[in-house]
């Protein structure tokens, strides 16, 4: 399922079936499912470019989507994270929508469950306006990751992408509301098996 941005409404609301961007099928080559596009308008005419299948394959892809309704508005490029409802274990937070709750100042672990886990997604919620610390440590010498940080509207603030197992951090000063945070494991690719002990994340502020 992929979503739009409903401006108007400050909401993400599904595409029905006929905006559908990949049929799984037995032969998965057709129009394979696909995480994580990007796409750009053009007048009424989304195209959805590149993105991964389920099993980490990057597609070179480019599907054009006419959108109907003239009152949305169409900004002048848009990511489009995609929603997989896949609740087999160990994919079960990887979706901004079973986001994992952060407490402020309270780390948690977490650690990846096998070949198709590559994203562990979490939320957690400002209060007021502050300085806001996230951090990934305790990274583990067969695994490398990147960190992301996201509105409540799925808008990106910032990224940290150091190389191998150096700790990732963001520091932004975030007004009241709720963020997201996305794990990415960079190394070793999808489809193959990570590092499953635990990384740590935290929120301060």
């Amino acid at each position: 399922m992929t979503e739009r941005y409903d401006q108007d409404a400050d909401l993400w609301v599904p595409f029905d079936v006929r905006f559908d961007l990949g049929v799984l099928n037995a032969q998965n080559s057709v129009r394979p499912p696909r995480a994580w596009p990007r796409g750009s308008f053009v007048g009424q005419n989304l195209f959805a470019i590149g993105g991964e299948t389920i099993g980490g394959q990057v597609l070179n892809l480019v599907e054009r989507i006419t959108l109907q309704n003239p009152r949305i508005p169409y900004p002048a490029k848009s990511y489009l994270p995609t929603i997989l409802h896949n609740l087999a274990i160990g994919l079960d937070e990887n979706t901004f929508a079973t986001a994992r709750v952060i407490s402020l100042n309270q780390a948690q672990q977490n650690h990846f469950m096998g070949g198709l886990d590559d994203v562990d997604v979490f939320t957690f919620q400002v209060p007021s306006q502050r300085n806001i610390s996230v951090q990934l440590n305790n990274l583990k010498s067969t695994n490398e990751m990147t960190l992301y940080l996201y509105t409540y509207n799925k808008a990106i603030v910032a990224i940290s992408a150091n190389p191998g197992t150096l700790p990732e951090t963001i520091n932004r000063n975030l007004g009241p509301g709720q963020y997201f945070v996305v794990v990415e494991r960079i190394f070793p690719p999808v489809g193959a098996l990570p590092d499953t002990r635990n990384y740590q994340i935290l929120v301060q502020g």
